[in-house]
């Protein structure tokens, strides 16, 4: 069989469409772990309560990732680029590892209040993904991804600028060095789970850019 003919014959076969319906599901559990952070790092907060909440969460969204890369596995023909699919499953599932990690961590070590500027950082992660979200929303139909990834990409610069001033203020003299070490890990941890937003909209971007 000519090169032209096999060209043909991924042409008429069917594409395997569920990778949508779970993107959607996958993204869903993101949100619903991040809005769970934002909860978690509130003024007085039950942390150990949402820290619970979101492991239920993070497990769900384990598993739907699980489900994305078994399919893969078996799909034959895929709507969107195989490897587009791999990268897209885990950074999403990274950003909520990161996320969890974070809340985890507070909880562990007896955070106890927050602050400002985790307060913010956080409400920006909670606004790229559901930036993201809006945008795998129309991941059949590429309509206004271009749009949300934008967005995703200036609240990860105001995160940076936000992550640089929290640092400036934890290094003060006569900080308390225990709650320095627990906010700066909790502000790093935030910061990352906002560059794997980063890294979904790029990998959306390219999806978009390959599907013209």
């Amino acid at each position: 069989m000519d090169l032209k003919s096999v060209d043909r014959v991924f042409r008429i076969l069917p594409k395997e469409e569920h990778y949508y319906e779970l993107f959607d599901k996958l993204v869903d559990a993101v949100v619903e772990g991040v809005a769970l952070t934002a909860e978690a790092f509130a003024d007085g907060a039950d942390l150990p309560a949402a820290a619970a909440r979101l492991k239920e969460v993070e497990h769900r969204a384990d598993a739907t990732t699980r489900d994305i890369m078994s399919r893969l596995q078996k799909s034959f023909v895929t709507p969107i680029d195989r490897e587009d699919i791999h990268a897209l499953a885990r950074a999403l599932d990274d950003i909520l590892d990161e996320a969890y990690a974070a809340v985890s961590f507070a909880d562990v070590t007896r955070l106890g209040a927050s602050d400002e500027h985790l307060q913010q950082l956080d409400a920006l992660l909670g606004a790229c993904v559901r930036e993201l979200r809006g945008a795998i929303e129309h991941l059949n139909d590429r309509d206004g991804i271009a749009e949300h990834c934008a967005t995703v990409h200036r609240l990860e610069t105001e995160a940076d600028h936000r992550f640089q001033a929290a640092l400036g203020d934890l290094f003060v003299e006569g900080a308390d060095p225990l709650r320095v070490i627990r906010l700066k890990e909790l502000y790093e941890r935030i910061e990352r789970s906002i560059d794997r937003c980063e890294d979904a909209a790029n990998i959306l971007e390219a999806i978009v850019i390959k599907n013209v």
